[in-house]
C-alpha cells in the first residue's frame, strides 16, 4: 500500500522525489478541496491539488498506517523499513522494482531509461496533453519561470507534427518519381553544370 501511494503521487502531482520524501502526516489535506503542501526547492512551498482516486487512496493509506492520529501528525508520511525518513535512493530503488516487475509482463511497456523524474516529465506531457495551461503547470511542478515549462510544449508540438507526417503517409500513397524513368530529365539534369 505504501508503495502504490508513492507511485500514484509521483505520477498524479508529478511532485519531485525531494519533495516526496520530505511530506509530512500534516501537510496532507484531504478535505475539499484535497491538496498535498509541497516543500520545494529553495525553501518554498506550494499546495499541489489531488485527484479524486489519489484522495481514496491516500485515504486507506492514512487509516492504515495510523497517521489520522493527532500524535502523529508532524511524522514523515513515507518511511523507510526502518521506520525512517525515506531517501530519494531508496524512493529510486522502489521505482525500479516495479519497473522490473511490470517489463517481466510486457518488456515493451515501459522504456529502459525509466526513472522517477520520467513520471513527472509523464505527468506534464499528459497536462499538455490534456489542453492545460502553460502557467497552472508551472505552477503544479513548482517552477520559478514558465520558461522551464515551455519544454513541454515545444516537445508536445513535436509530437503533433510527427503524428502528422505519420498519418499524412498513410492517408497520401507513395508516388513514384516521374523523373526516375525519364532518360531525356537525367541527361539534361547531368549536362546542367556543364553548360
Amino acid at each position: 500500500m505504501r508503495d502504490y501511494t508513492i507511485l500514484t503521487l509521483l505520477y498524479t502531482t508529478g511532485i519531485r522525489v525531494s519533495e516526496l520524501v520530505n511530506i509530512r502526516a500534516k501537510d496532507v489535506s484531504l478535505q475539499k478541496p484535497a491538496t498535498l503542501l509541497i516543500h520545494g526547492k529553495g525553501q518554498k512551498s506550494r499546495y499541489v491539488p489531488l485527484i479524486s482516486a489519489s484522495v481514496k487512496i491516500l485515504e486507506k493509506y492514512i487509516t492504515l498506517f495510523g497517521y489520522d492520529k493527532e500524535n502523529r501528525l508532524n511524522e514523515w508520511f513515507f518511511k523507510n523499513h526502518m521506520k525512517e525518513q525515506f531517501t530519494r535512493q531508496g524512493i529510486n530503488y522502489i521505482v525500479k522494482k516495479y519497473v522490473e516487475k511490470s517489463r517481466a509482463v510486457n518488456g515493451v511497456l515501459i522504456p529502459s531509461d525509466f526513472s522517477p523524474h520520467k513520471m513527472r516529465h509523464t505527468t506534464a506531457m499528459g497536462l499538455v496533453d490534456s489542453g492545460v495551461d502553460l502557467i497552472y503547470i508551472r505552477d503544479l511542478l513548482g517552477h520559478v519561470s514558465v520558461k522551464t515549462t515551455e519544454v513541454y510544449a515545444r516537445t508536445d508540438a513535436a509530437r503533433k507534427r510527427e503524428a502528422i507526417e505519420a498519418a499524412s503517409r498513410e492517408i497520401v500513397p507513395m508516388e513514384e518519381a516521374q523523373w526516375e524513368n525519364n532518360l531525356k530529365l537525367k541527361d539534361w539534369l547531368r549536362n546542367f553544370n556543364h553548360r
